[in-house]
C-alpha cells in the first residue's frame, strides 16, 4: 500500500481575488487501485457556503472517494477532475518533464495559474507569471507541436489546467485589460478552424445564443482565435475568479464513461440554477444549434456552468463549437439515455425537460434552422472563411438542412 501526500483545495470566494482553504484530499493506492476522502474544514463550513459541488449529497464535510482504476483517472470526483489540465495541456507538461511521470495530483499542482474557473490547490507561495505577447505564445505553441524547445516563462502560459479548448493549442493572455483564450491551429488541420470557430460562434450570436466576446487575428500568416475568458473577472482589487463545472462535473459523471444527456443536463439546471427556465430552454437551442451545424463535440466537457451571486449556477456563454464536417446525423451528447439522433417527436417528448411545452418544439426549431439556412454562409464570408472551406462546409450542412427540412414538414402534417 502506498500513501500518498495529502493536498489542500482551494476556492476562490464571489468576489475575492485571493483562494480559501477549503477542502483537504487525501488519496491512498493499492496497486491500481486509488481511494481516499475528501473533508471540508469546520472553519470553510462555518463561514463560507461556496461549494465544489451544489448538490449537498454529494458535497458532505466527509466524502469517502471510492476505489476507482488508475486507467480510470483513479478516486477524484469528477467536479474535481473537472480542474486537470486537458490533452494541451497534459502534453505541455510533458514537454517541460521530459521523462518525468505525472500523476493527476503532481498535474493538479503544476496548473494553478489559469485553469478554468476558482479551484485551486494551495501553495505556500503565490504563482507569478510572465507577460508574453500574442506572436511569442503562438511561436512556442507551435514549437510544441513539432518537439522543439521552448522557453520555461512561456511554457507556463501555455500550460492550462482544465480549461475550454480539448486538444487545441492555446494560452491565455491579457487583451484589452482582461483574461482571453487564444486558440491556435493544429498541424494536423485540414482548414482554417479559428476562423470557421469564430464564424460559428457569430452565428450563434444572430441566433439569440449567448456567447463570450471573440476576435481573429493574423499570427505569422495563421490565424488565432481569441476568445474572452467569462471564468475572470476583472475588479479595482484585481483579478476574481468564478467557480466553474462543466457538464461532467455538475453531473459527477465521468468524462470518459460516455454517459450524461441535455435531459439530465436540464433536470441538474432545474434544480441548482438560478434561472432554470431561461438557461434550460437555451439548452434546448443550443442542441438544435449543434445539429444542425454538424457540431459533433458537443460532450459533457463542452457544456459549462457558473457559480453566480445568487449562490447558484447559470448556463455559462457557449464555447468550442466547431462544425465537424462528418454528416453522420448524430450528437456527441445524446438527448436522453442513449439516444443521440432523436426525431422532432422525441423532442417533442422530453420538451417539458427543458421548460417547454410539446407544441413549441416544432416553431423553435423551424425558426432556428430557416436563420441558419439563409445566414450561415454570408456570416463565414463576414469572418474572411476562405472559399474552399465554405464549399467543404456546404458538402454537409446543405443536405443536412434538407432533411430536417423535410423532418419538420412531415411533423408539421401529423401535427
Amino acid at each position: 500500500m502506498e500513501n500518498l501526500k495529502q493536498f489542500m483545495l482551494g476556492l476562490f470566494q464571489p468576489n475575492a481575488t485571493m483562494a480559501t482553504p477549503a477542502a483537504l484530499v487525501k488519496l491512498e493506492r493499492n496497486g491500481q487501485m486509488e481511494y481516499g476522502t475528501l473533508s471540508y474544514g469546520r472553519r470553510y463550513l462555518q463561514t463560507h457556503a461556496l461549494r465544489l459541488h451544489p448538490d449537498p449529497d454529494i458535497a458532505k464535510p466527509i466524502s469517502d472517494l471510492l476505489p476507482l482504476s488508475l486507467r480510470d483517472d483513479g478516486a477524484l470526483p469528477p467536479y474535481v477532475l473537472d480542474s486537470l489540465p486537458d490533452t494541451w495541456g497534459r502534453l505541455v507538461v510533458a514537454t517541460a518533464n521530459p521523462g518525468v511521470a505525472m500523476d493527476n495530483i503532481e498535474l493538479l499542482k503544476r496548473t494553478n495559474a489559469n485553469r478554468v474557473g476558482a479551484v485551486v490547490v494551495m501553495h505556500d507561495q503565490p504563482e507569478t507569471q510572465a507577460t508574453m505577447s500574442l506572436a511569442e505564445l503562438f511561436e512556442g505553441a507551435m514549437n510544441i507541436q513539432y518537439a522543439i524547445d521552448v522557453p520555461a516563462d512561456i511554457r507556463r502560459l501555455l500550460t492550462l489546467g482544465g480549461s475550454l479548448g480539448g486538444a487545441r493549442p492555446k494560452a491565455s493572455l491579457m487583451h484589452n485589460g482582461a483574461l482571453w483564450l487564444a486558440k491556435f491551429a493544429m498541424r494536423e488541420d485540414t482548414f482554417d478552424c479559428q476562423r470557421v470557430e469564430a464564424a460559428t460562434l457569430s452565428l450563434a450570436k444572430k441566433c439569440g445564443l449567448r456567447c463570450s466576446e471573440f476576435e481573429t487575428q493574423t499570427v505569422h500568416r495563421s490565424t488565432a482565435l481569441l476568445v474572452k475568458r467569462f471564468d475572470r473577472q476583472q475588479t479595482a482589487d484585481g483579478e476574481c475568479r468564478i467557480h466553474f463545472l462543466s457538464g461532467s462535473g455538475l453531473l459527477n459523471l465521468p468524462f470518459k464513461s460516455g454517459m450524461g444527456s441535455y435531459v439530465e443536463l436540464a433536470k441538474a439546471l432545474t434544480r441548482f440554477g438560478s434561472a432554470p427556465a431561461q438557461d434550460c430552454q437555451e439548452l434546448f437551442r443550443r442542441m438544435l444549434f449543434n445539429i444542425l451545424i454538424d457540431n459533433t463535440d458537443d460532450h459533457l466537457k463542452n457544456h459549462g456552468f457558473l457559480h453566480d451571486d445568487k449562490g447558484k449556477y447559470r448556463l455559462a456563454p457557449l464555447y468550442d463549437v466547431l462544425p465537424q464536417a462528418t454528416g453522420h446525423g448524430y450528437m456527441g451528447l445524446a438527448l436522453v439515455g442513449n439516444n443521440d439522433a432523436p426525431s422532432i417527436a422525441d423532442l417533442q417528448a422530453n420538451a417539458h425537460a427543458f421548460h417547454l411545452r410539446p407544441p413549441e418544439v416544432i416553431p423553435i426549431f423551424e425558426a432556428l434552422l430557416r436563420q441558419i439556412q439563409t445566414q450561415w454562409q454570408s456570416t463565414m464570408l463576414e469572418e474572411d472563411v476562405e472559399p474552399r472551406d465554405l464549399a467543404r462546409l456546404a458538402r454537409t450542412l446543405a443536405p443536412l438542412h434538407q432533411r430536417w427540412q423535410a423532418r419538420l414538414r412531415d411533423a408539421d402534417a401529423v401535427n
